[in-house]
């Protein structure tokens, strides 16, 4: 969960999603954010229609056996998955192409007996 938030905490420090050009200092500000969020090693690329224009790898895999982070090291996204999902949906959401109120139907869905099928909003609450 920490690295998470880490990274979606640094995206937002370092404004990549509306900056033209990737930022200078970019370095520095990727090295702050992982000192103040105790994040050990990360991998961050940026990315601009549909291209990789950036990429950068900082810190350590094993702090015990000082293995650095490279381009290809791989990484838990742990529940970070969800996440986007609960994202893509609310943006579809707020466009009114969904209702969050709407009921899940799925064939594969199993409800059992008597319940009620859930809705989208119950769904992302797990509710």
């Amino acid at each position: 969960m920490r690295i998470g938030l880490a990274l979606a905490a640094l995206a937002a420090a370092l404004g990549v999603a509306a900056a033209q050009d990737v930022p200078q200092d970019i370095d520095a500000t990727i090295r702050g954010a992982m000192e103040r969020t105790a994040v050990e090693g990360l991998a961050i690329a940026v990315i601009r229609d549909g291209a990789v224009v950036w990429t950068g790898a900082y810190g350590m895999t094993d702090v015990e056996i000082g293995s650095p982070v490279t381009s290809q090291t791989t990484f838990q996204a742990a529940s970070l998955g969800k996440v986007s999902a609960a994202y893509a949906v609310m943006i579809v959401a707020e466009r009114g192409v969904l209702s969050l109120d709407a009921p899940l139907k799925d064939e594969r869905l199993r409800i059992a007996k008597g319940c009620a099928v859930p809705t989208v909003a119950q769904a992302l609450s797990h509710t």
